[in-house]
């Protein structure tokens, strides 16, 4: 019985890295986004507005009984919107497992058709990006 508790504090602490690891992809993509568009039109060079929106932009994470919250927020943390969910625990029912990304249908609840990945799985973070899981 204690390696079956063993093994469940073990994924949970798994799946929280997986999540904090999506998280900080998301920014790093906004960080590339930006460069981008400092690359198109600032011949390469980040401008000091661009700096701060890259310090200033952050995912935070929330959790809640079924999953895992990504939540974008402005730099005075008074704005919030959703950028997606990952599943806390497996839904066999819904045919989802723990780790499962999913795409915000509003801000309490996640689009349920399919799974746009696996938080343990970073070659499937294709839809992954500053602006959501798409």
């Amino acid at each position: 019985m204690e390696n079956i508790m063993f093994e469940d504090v073990t994924q949970e602490v798994l799946l929280q890295e997986a999540v904090t690891e999506v998280a900080f992809a998301m920014e790093q993509n906004y960080a590339d986004w930006m460069q981008s568009c400092a690359d198109a039109s600032d011949d390469g060079v980040l401008s000091d507005y661009r700096k701060q929106s890259i310090a200033d932009f952050k995912i935070t994470i929330e959790e809640g009984n079924k999953y895992y919250k990504l939540m974008k927020t402005n730099a005075s943390g008074t704005q919030k919107s959703v950028n997606g969910f990952i599943c806390k625990v497996d839904n066999p029912k819904k045919g989802f497992q723990a780790g499962d990304l999913l795409k915000a249908a509003g801000y309490n609840s996640p689009a349920t058709n399919f799974t746009r990945g696996s938080a343990f799985d970073p070659k499937t973070w294709d839809s992954v990006r500053w602006t959501g899981i798409l």
